[in-house]
C-alpha cells in the first residue's frame, strides 16, 4: 500500500520518514565547510529532528559528511542532491548517497517517472 504523488507514481510507504512524535525543525545546512557546520550544530543540534545537506557542503566536504553528521549528532540526514538524470544514473547516484548513510535523497520530479520509481525502489525502508 502506498500514496500516489501527482497521480503518477505510487510510493510504497505507510510510515513517514519522521514519526509524528518527532516532527520539528529540519535544518538546511547550507554552509561550505565542516568547521562552520559543526560550529552551528553544536549550538542547535538538540533542537533538530533532521539535517538537510545540499550541494555546497557535499561538494566541499564530500559525501562522507553525511555519516559524520549522523554519527556525531545522532540525527537523520537528507541528501539534497537535486538529482535529475536518466534512470540508470539516478539509480547509481541514489545508491551512492544511501551507501554514504543518507536517510533520504532528493530527486527532482522532472527526471521523469522511471527515474523517480528507481530511486524509490532503492530506499532502504522498503
Amino acid at each position: 500500500m502506498g500514496a500516489t504523488v501527482s497521480g503518477k507514481v505510487s510510493l510504497p510507504f505507510d510510515e513517514p520518514l519522521i514519526p509524528l512524535a518527532e516532527r520539528g525543525v529540519i535544518w538546511a545546512a547550507d554552509v561550505c565547510n565542516a568547521a562552520e557546520l559543526h560550529r552551528i550544530m553544536r549550538e542547535i543540534s538538540e533542537e533538530l529532528v533532521m539535517v538537510k545537506v545540499g550541494h555546497p557542503l557535499l561538494w566541499s566536504c564530500g559525501i562522507g559528511i553525511i555519516s559524520e553528521i549522523r554519527d556525531q549528532y545522532k540525527l537523520p540526514v537528507i541528501a539534497d542532491a537535486k538529482l535529475c538524470d536518466v534512470p540508470d544514473l539516478i539509480e547509481m547516484e541514489v545508491s551512492i548517497l544511501y551507501g554514504a548513510g543518507a536517510d533520504g535523497v532528493l530527486v527532482v520530479g522532472l527526471a521523469g517517472n522511471e527515474s523517480v520509481r528507481r530511486a524509490v525502489r532503492l530506499d532502504p525502508r522498503r
